[in-house]
């Protein structure tokens, strides 16, 4: 039998226990084979649950172990685990709370017919956490203590069978939003943009983009610039602009391999303000009613930089009138009437059509 202490609660004709387990428990319940996933795969189609990916359980277990330099190691969101047999958890109430019928605080007992347990959500998190304790165990640890001890936020449900359980499942996973990747980038620039270790992990070899987010600011604050107000940051209204933060920041990609990021954010500006000049019915006010800084016409003109770029300095300087020198064919042969809206531009917003127009 397992023994819990927690709070019981009443949703509808289901039964809930919302408690807690440490990762000793977790550990050994995983050994006693008392906790099941529920595995698709072709011989067993009625499985819900994706094969455990070993790679994620190194990144939770790192992250526990303080490998990443990060001091909030939390695990505030509650693993799911469901008992299938009704009637096989007793519950002995201790305390019941006033005013609230439906919730009560006592001992949890789980009968031994009950199990295993079936995992509903939390598979990659419990087994990072075991990947952890043991890393610790065979490295005979100081830290071990803590983290056998660790608590993690646990609720059981009673009675749900396997098509329900895969049905809540998919809830889970299908309605929580995401947080949008734009404000995570605001949240880690602001938060760890000097703490290069850290970004590696959350940003996976792209910390170009938190420089990048700086001459997006720049660009969009400044009032010479074309760009002025003209980007979404996240929360904004679109009223009046015309591409995301996000989608701007993409569209740095090709830049930042090539040119050095304190040269990009020096000279980006001065490049739009060339482009503003060869393009001036196309950008500020009137940016709108043409493509050139949208998504596609941005694409393109932040792929030709690091080209014009260069070039400028063969001529002897990257400076404004060299950008305008090399642009002005361009003009030429891509006139005004190319960026307007639904006109000959909207052929490129693929980037295999994007890199042809550059090319």
């Amino acid at each position: 039998m397992i023994t819990l202490y927690g709070v019981q609660l009443k949703q509808k004709k289901w039964t809930l226990y919302l408690t807690s387990a440490t990762v000793e428990q977790f550990n050994d319940w995983m050994k006693a084979d008392r906790i099941y996933p529920e595995i698709w795969k072709r011989e067993k189609m009625d499985g819900y649950q994706r094969e455990p990916d070993k790679k994620r359980f190194k990144k939770i277990a790192d992250y526990l172990e303080g490998k990443l330099h990060i001091e909030e190691t939390l695990f505030p969101n509650s693993v799911i685990l469901n008992v299938r047999q009704k009637g096989t958890i007793d519950f002995d109430p201790c305390k019941k709370l006033k005013g609230i019928k439906t919730i009560q605080i006592g001992t949890i007992s789980i009968h031994d017919e009950a199990l295993p347990f079936f995992e509903v959500d939390g598979q990659h998190r419990v087994r990072g956490l075991i990947e952890a304790y043991k890393h610790l165990q065979s490295e005979h640890s100081d830290e071990l203590r803590e983290i056998k001890s660790f608590p993690v936020p646990l609720t059981i449900i009673e009675g749900l069978d396997r098509p329900e359980e895969a049905v809540q499942f998919v809830v889970i996973n299908t309605t929580q939003k995401k947080v949008d990747p734009a404000l995570v980038l605001r949240i880690l620039h602001r938060r760890y943009k000097e703490q290069g270790e850290k970004l590696e992990f959350f940003l996976r070899g792209q910390t170009w983009r938190l420089y990048a987010i700086e001459v997006c600011d720049e660009l969009n604050s400044k009032t010479d610039s074309p760009w002025c107000d003209k980007i979404t940051a996240p929360g904004d209204n679109r009223k009046g602009r015309v591409i995301s933060e996000q989608n701007f920041v993409n569209t740095l990609e090709t830049v930042y391999p090539k040119i050095e990021r304190d040269e990009i954010k020096k000279f980006l500006p001065l490049y739009w303000k060339a482009i503003s000049s060869q393009w001036k019915e196309c950008v500020g006010d009137n940016s709108v009613r043409y493509s050139l800084q949208r998504t596609n016409g941005t694409y393109v003109f932040h792929w030709l930089f690091p080209f014009v770029y260069f070039k400028s300095l063969s001529l002897g300087d990257a400076k404004l009138t060299n950008f305008i020198k090399t642009l002005e064919p361009i003009r030429k042969k891509y006139p005004p009437s190319f960026w307007e809206r639904g006109g000959e531009a909207k052929l490129y917003t693929s980037k295999g059509s994007q890199k042809v127009l550059v090319d």
